[in-house]
Order: C-alpha cells, then structure tokens, then sequence
C-alpha cells in the first residue's frame, strides 16, 4: 500500500506542476499515467476529470490519436470497475476507431 500511495502521490503531483511552456504531449502523458493508477484505486472521479482535460488538450495529431486512444481505454476499464458493460464495450470500440483512423494499424 504504501509504493501504491507514493505513486499517487508523486503523480498528483507531477499534474499539478506542469508548466505551460511544457509540450502538451508531456501533460497528456502525466495525466493518463495518473488516471490509470486511480481507476483501480476508486479514484473514479479525479481520473474522469484528468481524461476530459486530456481530451480537451491540442497536440501533434499522431501524439493526440495516441492519447485519446489510451484515454478511452482507461475510460473502459472504469466503467468495468464500476459495472457498466455496456459502456465499457463501448469506449474499446471507441478506441478501436482512433486507432484505426489514427493510422496505428498494429493497434486497430
């Protein structure tokens, strides 16, 4: 419990002090990685609030099929979590579609 409180804790805080000048890939990435930690944890809600900022965020087109890509996947996996099959089928499928139109065939 407590390398999983640390990972946490040092991941809110990489979010926290992000820089503008920072790219945007780098935010979108320190976000994922945060959300992916608390949707096992029941942080459920912190990591919706971190996929829509990363959803919202501008980055090099490639960079951004990518981490909309993982972000309908750690989308699903809270829905799993939280019991709703059907939405979480729906955001694979979701993910599937980027990767697809993203041009990320090893993937699709």
């Amino acid at each position: 419990e407590g390398r999983t409180a640390q990972a946490v804790h040092w991941g809110r805080r990489a979010v926290d002090h992000l820089a503008a000048p920072t790219a945007p890939a780098r935010h979108a990435y320190h976000r994922l990685s945060l959300a992916a930690k608390l949707v096992p944890l029941g942080g459920l809600q912190e990591a919706e609030g971190l996929l829509r900022q990363v959803r919202g965020e501008q980055s090099a087109d490639e960079d951004r099929a990518v981490f909309l890509l993982v972000a309908d996947l750690v989308q699903a996996a809270a829905h799993l979590r939280t019991g709703e099959l059907d939405a979480a089928r729906q955001r694979a499928r979701d993910a599937l579609s980027v990767a697809s139109a993203g041009r990320l065939p090893g993937l699709a």
